[in-house]
């Protein structure tokens, strides 16, 4: 995981062109309104004027601080404003355009990657691990009811296999309605192998993709390798890079939580990380073949109540779909 060199200079010329664009947009928006509003032609050479004034007075030496010539540039800025909304503009129609407001099409706003970057860096990710193929078949939209049991009643719930697990979806989908501004940011999903924990991990991980906020996913033994990687091996810009994002991303995807293997750096590593997350509100995904009790035996009583007391937990019961033909079923 992590971006090298040749995909960061794509990233990079993904906003070289979306300035290109813009900057032909705003072109072709003030030759348009030129031909409909020739006053405004004028006021623009006026302006241009002025500020080649105001460039001379510089170099010479001059206050640039004009007044006059300073009263003159905004009464024509606003003249300008006047004749574009008059002819039936917007006041800002001349404004160049951008496709992100934050770091204006750089990818980088007060210094750090923007959102969109992180965005498009994570698409970056996706595509280089391959999980954006299993999101086409994982999500929502595919989720099928009809393969769990409506038959048996759940004697803990006393639901069917179908109903508890339509009542998990409105969870899924109701955690994702509420990205960003729910109580418990965060999602442990619980049960035996292929009750669906995995699917319904990536139908939640490409709604949070359309909704523009960045997604990372990893298994656990990929997670701590990782981690072990920025921890004890070389100062390589990508691992950093890779392990910044676990940290700032929107939402991380932890899978199969416990088949890792177990160290005294696994359970400081994984407290530092959740923790980390929680202080900041960001939201973290688990999901796990372990029940509660055996998350507290396998790691600390720290991280158990981090997880008790800041996440929603969401059990998964019955049997392996896979043996019953949910092959598409994790």
């Amino acid at each position: 995981m992590g971006l090298n060199k040749s995909q960061y200079n794509q990233i990079m010329s993904v906003y070289q062109e979306r300035r290109i664009k813009n900057s032909l947009k705003q072109r072709a928006r003030l030759e348009e309104v030129y031909l409909k509003i020739p006053e405004l032609r004028e006021a623009d050479e006026r302006l241009r004027a002025l500020a080649l004034k105001n460039a001379a007075d510089i170099i010479a030496g001059r206050s640039s601080d004009s007044g006059p010539t300073k009263e003159e540039a905004k009464e024509l800025s606003e003249a300008k404003k006047r004749l574009l909304l008059r002819a039936g503009f917007s006041a800002d129609y001349l404004d160049m355009p951008y496709d992100c407001m934050y770091c204006k099409d750089t990818g980088y706003a007060n210094g750090e990657k923007c959102r969109c970057f992180r965005r498009l860096e994570t698409e970056f990710l996706y595509a280089q691990s391959g999980l954006s193929k299993v999101l086409k078949k994982e999500n929502f939209e595919t989720f099928r009811e009809d393969i769990f049991d409506d038959g048996e009643f759940i004697p803990y719930i006393k639901k069917t296999e179908r109903e508890y697990m339509r009542a998990v979806k409105a969870e899924c989908l109701r955690f994702c309605d509420h990205f960003g501004d729910n109580e418990k940011t965060s999602l442990l999903f619980t049960g035996p192998t292929g009750t669906g924990k995995t699917f319904l991990s990536n139908c939640i991980s490409k709604r949070i993709l359309d909704m523009g906020y960045s997604v990372i996913y990893m298994t656990a033994v990929e997670l701590f390798d990782l981690l072990a990687k920025a921890r004890f091996g070389e100062n390589d810009e990508q691992v950093t890079d890779s392990r910044d994002m676990l940290f700032q991303c929107d939402l991380l995807t932890v899978d199969d939580l416990g088949t890792e293997m177990q160290s005294d750096f696994i359970n400081s590593q994984l407290f530092s990380l959740l923790n980390y997350r929680m202080i900041r509100k960001k939201a973290t995904l688990i999901s796990t073949n372990l029940s509660m009790q055996a998350i507290r035996d396998l790691y600390t009583d720290r991280i158990a109540s981090r997880i008790m007391s800041e996440y929603t937990v969401i059990p998964f019961y019955g049997r392996d779909l896979r043996l019953k033909g949910g092959k598409n079923v994790r």
